[in-house]
């Protein structure tokens, strides 16, 4: 009575599939010559599923015999396939397109489009240090605003000023902190390197990326982004200039060197000691780094460079930082300040950061603390709009 209720049970299920098989065959549209064959068995005894089809292969038989399932081989004339194909080919051309593109965006950057904004206020939770600077200038007595205005008149000069000065100084090492935007590499090709000789030139860069940089600039490409920004104009300009300039980067393609201890050797430090091997006493020489490498705090190359100088060297050196009026809130209030007060200048060089008068260090203390005392100069660059006078200055004091 059991092997009746099993054999009942397998008849149902056997007249379910057909029936479910014959209506995927007609909603698939399946060619007539396909075999759908499934089977199952019990005590030994196979039974078929699916009976009254066109028969399958002898390898498939062998499939189903071992496994007791038969793929559905399906028409390649079948709407379903060519969906499926299409689908896949689709996509396979769309990664390829993706593919292409990315390697010609790796191997001919596009210069990114960067709009001016046009606001002479770009930081307003600061703008206090310049209203505040302004009020209490405009309440000291005539004699002590003049003490004032002179000390910064004999302190701020043009950029043109400044090169003469570094020409005459002398300085064999220069370090040119930056921020790494397009502004700034745009201001230093053109005021600085242009303009200023030099012997040798390094960069905050790998051998490898400065090996793409030449092969850039030899093709005659106008655009290559070192960290973010075009260096290949500060290239052209500076050989232009200096014939036989050599240029070299100061990373390893491994910075992670080892000391004696076996420990871990400071980004900065190695870029340092890249730096002494490639100093030749006499010569005038430019690092172009991120402006807080150049600081006088030791931990930075700035630091390094100070420290590691050898003794029968003795190179004079600068560190001067590079900023555009708006890329610090601090520098923005001090810049408004100095417009108020009626010294207007396209391009502001502190020449030296310590000479200022006493006020100015009251009046900015932050800023003293994070630019002015980590500096000896700071070029401050403007551009893209015109210069107006504060309302403060146009009506005085009150």
């Amino acid at each position: 009575m059991q092997n009746g209720m099993k054999a009942a049970s397998l008849k149902k299920s056997h007249c379910v599939l057909t029936g479910s098989i014959v209506s995927l065959r007609h909603r698939f549209h399946l060619h007539p010559g396909i075999a759908i064959v499934g089977y199952t068995s019990t005590r030994g005894t196979r039974l078929p599923l699916v009976k009254g089809l066109v028969q399958c292969c002898n390898s498939d038989r062998k499939t189903v015999a071992a496994t007791g399932i038969v793929p559905i081989p399906v028409s390649m004339k079948s709407p379903l396939v060519k969906i499926i194909l299409s689908t896949l080919i689709g996509f396979a051309v769309i990664a390829l397109l993706i593919a292409l593109y990315e390697i010609i965006v790796e191997k001919y950057p596009r210069r990114s489009v960067s709009h001016l904004n046009p606001q002479r206020v770009q930081h307003p939770s600061l703008h206090y240090l310049a209203t505040d600077a302004l009020k209490a200038f405009f309440g000291m007595p005539e004699i002590e605003r003049d003490a004032v205005t002179d000390n910064l008149s004999e302190n701020l000069i043009s950029v043109d000023q400044w090169l003469v000065h570094l020409q005459r100084a002398d300085y064999q090492i220069l370090c040119i902190g930056e921020l790494h935007e397009e502004s700034t590499r745009r201001f230093l090709a053109d005021a600085f390197f242009s303009n200023f000789s030099l012997d040798t030139l390094l960069i905050e860069a790998s051998p490898e990326a400065l090996r793409h940089l030449n092969k850039t600039v030899a093709a005659g490409h106008a655009y290559f982004p070192l960290l973010g920004a075009d260096m290949t104009s500060i290239l052209k300009k500076a050989r232009a200039k200096n014939p036989k300039i050599e240029i070299h980067a100061i990373e390893d393609v491994d910075t992670k060197e080892n000391n004696s201890s076996g420990q871990a050797v400071p980004r900065d430090q190695t870029m340092a000691q890249n730096f002494w091997r490639r100093y030749r006493p006499g010569l005038r020489h430019a690092v172009l780094i991120g402006s807080l490498h150049c600081m006088y705090q030791s931990g930075w190359f700035f630091g390094f460079i100070r420290d590691q100088s050898p003794e029968h060297f003795n190179p004079s050196l600068l560190n001067a930082c590079i900023l555009e009026e708006h890329q610090n809130g601090l520098l923005e209030a001090f810049v408004f300040f100095l417009d108020g007060i009626g010294l207007n200048m396209e391009n502001i060089v502190v020449l030296d950061t310590t000479a200022l008068h006493p006020l100015i260090y009251q009046w900015f203390s932050l800023l003293d603390q994070q630019i002015l005392s980590q500096y000896q100069s700071v070029v401050v660059f403007r551009s893209g709009y015109e210069h107006r006078l504060p309302l403060e200055a146009k009506r005085g004091p009150e």
